[in-house]
């Protein structure tokens, strides 16, 4: 199985690797994130965008055609092209903080699959990533806080 340059993400601390999407090909383009949501291109003909504390694919859209361009961002919209020379263009996706389950809204069943979570880390059993709102590879506390202050609202 061949392998492709993926979409890595590492923490700014220390050099390390906090996540990876491996597309259908490689990745040659420079991401760009813009409300909690990676957007990027791939040769495989998608562009897709991702969660930005965790990798979690949010969608991708295929363009029939290798996306090798760095996005931009202009007026709320992501824009793309592809080698073949189409435009692309997409409204910004935007992150509601504690949306663990991506229904659009934080409320109950966000609330348990962070309880589920609660106190492990990458690689337990238990492990959730969506769970880890703050990003530190531990769902504790102050993921709790996170969600509880963004409970009931909808994304936008």
């Amino acid at each position: 199985m061949p392998t492709h340059n993926p979409c890595s993400f590492f923490a700014r601390a220390n050099g390390a690797l906090v996540w990876s999407f491996t597309t259908g090909a490689d990745v040659v383009s420079s991401p760009v994130v813009a409300g909690g949501v990676v957007y990027v291109g791939s040769y495989d003909g998608n562009v897709y965008a991702l969660n930005a504390s965790t990798g979690n694919k949010i969608w991708n859209y295929a363009t029939g055609y290798g996306v090798l361009s760095s996005p931009a961002i202009a007026e709320g919209k992501v824009y793309m092209s592809s080698v073949h020379g189409s435009v692309y263009a997409f409204g910004v996706s935007a992150l509601t903080v504690g949306d663990l389950n991506g229904d659009g809204k934080v409320g109950l069943a966000d609330l348990v699959a962070l309880a589920q979570a609660y106190g492990s880390r990458s690689g337990d059993l238990n492990w959730n990533p969506n769970a880890d709102i703050d990003g530190n590879s531990i769902v504790g506390l102050y993921d709790l806080a996170l969600l509880a202050q963004h409970y009931g609202q909808h994304s936008p």
